[in-house]
């Protein structure tokens, strides 16, 4: 056997690869199935090995054509001497041709023999030639395509180790330019996989270059997932800040504004900009070059942000709309109050609705809850206009601006609950009680003050006076319409949100209305309260009720007392009859006075 070694320069000795070669021929001599006898027998004794290294046929050309020249010189029969055991490399003199290596066969006999080596290698597999080309095929195309991962390595190890620690910290990053580095790193592979490992067996090459694409795309699939994920975390972010954006400008330059619009344009751009970038990471010619699955998913998932979007813009919308209500209520609240203090037009003090406006209206106090209730259901009502108005420029369903007005109307009495609350504690009733009881007292049915004289019926008016301002503590000790006798119809008002027919719609439902606001329930509503209807419309118990009306009559007693005692302290006139008594009781004193002589009258003075 003899073997050509091209291209040699003297880089590495050839005895290295001469004992390389030969270990790795004994190791493939080895492995292969002998005849029953020569189990043990060695490659040697069947072959004989002649090495021979020949210059660089580009760099060394003179030197590569001159032994190339002696070489085939030794292309000729001739003899080895049996007392050296060497190789016939060590006297490059040697013929190659052997006569012991003459098999004797005429020549006329040589097709039958060469038939016969034929067959035996065809029912031999070991010395099978094709598989032995396979074998070859596959060894070097394992190689080929270690060498050829290397260059791929390079460029696309660093962008799987980016993608990879940016996805830990769990914030996706997408890689600019990844689809052009992974297209170009892929068509240089394949080719240069093609130029080294196509002369070797078609089969093996065929097969061993699917595999190698094979798992280069399961690579660059994994590249291309990870830069599609990014884009989706990364475009869903950057579509719920473009949306927060607009909405903040919008509202800046009117309360009017288009939130349907605004999502729907820059769904759009969110879309197209996903598209656009999964559309330059494709690899051509891949099995999972497409992203069809990827692109439904963004659009669910910026649908789902759109609905979170519009949730929470309704919830602002209606938090706006509450605080509105809340001051209008508590202004208009106040106001019926106030009416019961200082201030009756036409039964006590004037009245003034507001900053120097002086009102002329007769109030009766008994209408009190038909007014608060009137007023208030009024106030809601505008309220629920103007919530429907701009919920319909959110592009919110019908279950949705009906959940939202159902809120209103439930928060909007919790608001008038609780001002009421408010203007009946125990400092703000013992002060409307005592301006009313000062009104009646103090002022005439004309609004006039009043100017007590001893003479004027003090106990009369005081009695009249406590006891109407007395009435007020039942009637605003529990919310009753006077036009009904009953409490106002507040299950009614308030009602429940429309159910849809849509699953979600109605699940969502059910979920907003167990979570009430701020966990308040209100009796005779919600079925969990722990109060009635008619507990709920209780302001004042009846413990509260006498501690107030004791508190009352003591502070009423003290303007009683006060009234009285200026109506005494005022007499200012000395009565006819004090003369009359004064003259008679110091008649004496005047005659005596009247005939004493003058001490002036004596001419002499005693000193």
């Amino acid at each position: 056997m003899f073997f050509v070694i091209r291209d040699h320069i003297g880089t590495t000795p050839l005895s290295n690869l001469r004992q390389t070669l030969l270990a790795d021929l004994t190791r493939i001599w080895s492995s292969l199935s002998k005849p029953a006898g020569l189990e043990a027998s060695k490659i040697e004794d069947y072959f004989d090995f002649a090495f021979v290294a020949l210059p660089h046929k580009i760099l060394q050309p003179e030197k590569f054509l001159t032994e190339v020249h002696k070489l085939g010189t030794r292309f000729r029969e001739g003899y080895q001497d049996p007392k050296r055991k060497t190789f016939l490399l060590d006297d490059a003199s040697l013929p190659i041709f052997l006569p012991e290596y003459h098999r004797r066969i005429p020549a006329d006999g040589f097709p039958v023999y060469a038939e016969n080596i034929w067959t035996l290698i065809e029912s031999n597999k070991d010395l099978d030639l094709p598989t032995q080309q396979e074998l070859l095929a596959q060894f070097r195309c394992d190689e080929i395509a270690k060498e050829v991962l290397i260059i791929f390595d390079a460029a696309l190890v660093p962008l799987e180790t980016r993608q990879t620690n940016a996805t830990k910290s769990g914030h996706p990053a997408v890689i600019s330019d990844l689809g052009s580095i992974m297209n170009k790193s892929r068509t240089e592979l394949i080719k240069s996989f093609e130029a080294e490992a196509s002369r070797y067996h078609k089969g093996v090459y065929k097969r061993k270059e699917s595999e190698l694409i094979s798992t280069v795309d399961n690579r660059l699939q994994a590249l291309f997932s990870g830069q599609l994920a990014a884009a989706h975390k990364t475009g869903v972010d950057q579509f719920r800040e473009a949306v927060i954006s607009a909405v903040k400008i919008g509202q800046k330059k009117s309360s009017t504004y288009d939130f349907h619009s605004i999502v729907s344009s820059q769904k759009s751009l969110a879309v197209t900009t996903f598209s656009e970038l999964a559309q330059t990471t494709l690899v051509p010619d891949t099995a999972w070059s497409g992203y069809t699955q990827e692109l439904t998913s963004f659009q669910t998932d910026l649908d789902v942000v759109s609905s979170q979007l519009r949730s929470d813009e309704m919830r602002r919308l209606l938090l706006r709309i509450e605080r509105a209500v809340k001051q209008k209520l508590s202004d208009a609240v106040a106001l019926e109050f106030n009416r019961l203090g200082s201030g009756r037009g036409g039964s006590g003090a004037p009245t003034y609705e507001s900053a120097g406006e002086l009102s002329n209206k007769k109030t009766d106090d008994r209408d009190l809850w038909d007014r608060i209730w009137s007023g208030f259901t009024s106030l809601v009502s505008g309220a629920e206009t103007k919530f429907s108005g701009l919920a319909k420029s959110l592009d919110a369903s019908s279950s949705e601006v009906q959940l939202g007005l159902w809120k209103l109307r439930r928060k909007s009495w919790i608001l008038l609950r609780q001002k009421l609350e408010e203007e009946v504690s125990e400092g703000n009733l013992l002060m409307k009680l005592r301006e009313n009881f000062e009104d009646r007292f103090r002022y005439d049915s004309e609004g006039v003050p009043r100017v007590y004289r001893p003479n004027d019926d003090i106990e009369g008016i005081y009695t009249k006076a406590r006891e109407e301002t007395v009435l007020l503590v039942p009637l605003l000790g529990t919310i009753l319409l006077r036009e009904t006798g009953q409490a106002p119809p507040l299950e009614a008002w308030i009602s429940s949100p429309t159910q849809s027919s849509n699953s979600e719609d109605s699940k969502m439902l059910n979920v907003e209305r167990d979570e009430t606001e701020d966990g308040v329930l209100i009796g005779g509503v919600d079925e969990d309260a722990d109060k009635t209807l008619e507990e709920e419309m209780q302001l004042l118990n009846e413990a509260k009720k006498r501690d107030l009306l004791n508190r009352f009559r003591k502070t009423a007693d003290g303007v009683f007392v006060e009234a009285k005692r200026g109506a005494i302290g005022g007499v200012t006139q000395v009565p006819l009859y004090f003369y009359g008594l004064l003259l008679a009781l110091g008649w004496n004193e005047i005659v005596a006075g009247m005939s004493f002589p003058s001490p002036f009258s004596h001419s002499r003075y005693i000193y």
